[in-house]
């Protein structure tokens, strides 16, 4: 089974058309990564279909990087 971060990083990588090389735990996602409101929305239903979750509207409010939002998920397992 992989990990959580290499997980995170392949669905945000075929979400968004990049390379898995492209997306780094300190990637930024509107800086680097280029992500609007909708592909993150998108990013998360993903997420939480995948880990059997759900976010709450302030669970990822702040979130700004790949890092943070992998943190997000483990406090939601």
């Amino acid at each position: 089974m992989k990990d959580i971060e290499s997980t995170v990083i392949d669905i945000i990588a075929n979400e968004l058309r990049l390379k898995t090389s492209e997306v780094t735990l300190e990637s930024e996602f509107v800086n680097d990564l280029g992500v609007d409101s909708l592909d993150y929305v998108n990013l998360l239903v993903t997420l939480e279909d995948e880990f059997k979750i759900v976010f709450d509207e302030d669970s990822h409010k702040d979130v700004t990087t790949v890092k943070m939002l992998v943190e997000a998920i483990k406090l939601k397992l």
